[in-house]
């Protein structure tokens, strides 16, 4: 049994059935590991054309983490949330790092030499 809705074209039935798009083929969905800076790490399973911002979101709020302040880092570089994996070509079990947001830190003052 399918059900359409305002969901982007993507009908969904029920937890046994499989989640089939506007062409009828199956969505392809790849699983994404996120590892904080304290080494936790936490596993999602996405559709691959979903925005990757509400992932980024569900995490910040998982882990109570202002969504402003939180980096996410593909090897190294920065991931925006407005792309998708299918964009990125991501492939499924990929390691994304999320990383606080920090200013300061790498100046030094050195003394003025007295006489």
């Amino acid at each position: 049994m399918q059900r359409s809705g305002s969901n982007g074209g993507v009908s969904s039935g029920s937890a046994g059935e499989e989640i089939i798009n506007r062409a009828g083929g199956r969505e392809r969905r790849i699983t994404i590991h996120v590892t904080g800076q304290d080494g936790s790490t936490t596993m999602f399973t996405i559709s691959r054309n979903l925005r990757l911002r509400v992932l980024f979101l569900n995490y910040c709020e998982r882990k109570q983490l202002n969504y402003r302040t939180a980096r996410f880092l593909h090897q190294g570089v920065r991931v925006l949330g407005r792309r998708t994996p299918a964009e990125l070509n991501l492939e499924d079990g990929v390691e994304l790092n999320c990383m606080l947001h920090q200013l300061g830190g790498g100046g030094f003052y050195t003394m003025p030499a007295t006489t």
